[in-house]
């Protein structure tokens, strides 16, 4: 029997009955009896087995109860039938799968959420599918994505994101002929200016201060955050990259750090983590930033899943977070939320609202505006252009912009080593 199966309506007054005819004359004794809903009478070999001959027949008259009917059989009978909708999770699965190809694991992950989110809003409407998304609850859906802007839960930025990844999947599903039409044709995007289209929030050098003059001993984090703040403070390296350091990602002696795929890596997602767009670079190590990655065990024994409930993998993780109290290891760190809000919390910032990412762009407005970096000089340090591969590198521009992040702040002392003013960088 085909495992390739189509989803029909089925009429009201169709209920399927299979029977087993046995054949003694022919080479395959065993066949599968049944009218599909149009009167078609098939009848489909199963072999020499009469046991399971019968428990195949059971199994194929629940498929077309449920209105699943294989390729054969849809071709007789698709004159008289609709192919049902997708439900809305159907339709989430079958658009992760049409585009994984070029995806990563990590971004199918946060596809689904967000596809989850924005067709969960149209059930609380009262949609049980994409059918029932008629122009009066997409004008709702548009009323409701917008409150959340004007109540201040997300920004501009994100509700058109969640309205995208809506267009997005309804778009897909009408043009390979999924559903009907695309109920989401008129829905637009809230209008943004060049600010909002991004979060673009830079912490003040006193609010960095108060995050690392928080006592750490006292908040139960089982990794050390506080040598996360300054190492990200110093490289401008996103999350995703600090936690997938390696100690074989770093040449102390020469004050480089590599950011590179490395196919054995475990992740969260499996085997194997790559950074965006794939594009590797070098980031040069500030004297503050080799000061940091000196202080730490690089003799420590560290692991990690390769996915959830993934087998074991030896690491090299440089932050990796503690499990267990009698006898601790060390194991891949993947989230910060928790441990970045208890710091928030303890440093009295919780209200301000910072995430641990600001810090990126808090060094990338240091490295633009006040240390004399042009944005292609930044892009390649940060990897933010797409178009960065470490094979733009010399050793002279390394060193170059190895010189100019030396006057990146290094908090230390309990005051700033230099403090943002109007036109510059003040000593």
């Amino acid at each position: 029997m085909s495992q390739l199966l189509r989803h029909f309506e089925i009429p009201s007054n169709y209920f399927p009955s299979v029977s087993v005819y046995e054949r003694t004359d022919a080479k395959i004794r065993y066949w599968l009896n049944y009218r599909l809903p149009d009167g078609y009478r098939r009848r489909v070999p199963v072999g020499n087995d009469g046991p399971e001959a019968r428990r195949r027949a059971k199994h194929k008259e629940k498929e077309l109860a449920q209105g699943l009917f294989d390729l054969e059989d849809s071709r007789h009978a698709v004159g008289r039938l609709i192919e049902a909708e997708p439900s809305f999770s159907e339709a989430i699965e079958w658009y992760l799968s049409a585009t994984a190809e070029r995806k990563t694991p990590r971004t199918l992950e946060n596809e689904r959420h967000q596809l989850g989110k924005a067709l969960g809003e149209f059930e609380k409407l009262g949609a049980r599918g994409f059918a029932d998304i008629d122009a009066r609850m997409v004008e709702e859906f548009r009323a409701v994505t917008a409150a959340w802007r004007t109540r201040g839960e997300l920004s501009v930025s994100s509700v058109n994101n969640c309205r995208r990844h809506a267009k997005r999947i309804t778009k897909a599903l009408a043009a390979r002929g999924k559903i009907l039409s695309d109920p989401l044709a008129t829905l637009t995007f809230l209008p943004a200016s060049a600010s909002e289209q991004s979060r673009n929030v830079i912490i003040p050098p006193e609010d960095i201060e108060k995050l690392l003059s928080v006592d750490y001993g006292t908040l139960d984090i089982r990794y050390d955050l506080k040598s996360l703040i300054g190492f990200a403070l110093q490289t401008g390296m996103r999350t995703g990259e600090l936690l997938h350091l390696e100690w074989d990602d770093v040449d102390l002696e020469n004050g480089l750090a590599r950011v590179r795929t490395k196919p054995g890596c475990p992740t969260k997602h499996g085997l194997g983590w790559a950074p965006k767009w794939r594009k590797e670079r070098i980031v040069p190590l500030t004297k503050e930033a080799r000061c940091i990655l000196g202080r730490m065990d690089r003799s420590r024994t560290t692991s990690g899943r390769a996915g959830k409930g993934g087998e074991l993998h030896p690491a090299r993780f440089i932050f990796p977070k503690r499990e267990g109290k009698k006898k601790p290891v060390w194991t891949r760190l993947d989230h910060l939320t928790k441990g970045w809000g208890k710091v928030l919390e303890a440093a009295g910032l919780e209200a301000k609202g910072y995430l641990f990412r600001d810090l990126r762009t808090t060094t990338n407005t240091l490295l633009t505006e006040h240390l004399g970096f042009t944005h292609k000089e930044a892009s390649e340090i940060l990897g933010n252009s797409s178009e960065v591969n470490a094979r733009h590198y010399t050793a002279v521009q390394i060193e170059l912009a190895r010189e100019k992040m030396q006057r990146l702040p290094t908090f230390a002392a309990g005051k700033p080593s230099l403090r943002i003013v109007s036109g510059g960088v003040e000593k």
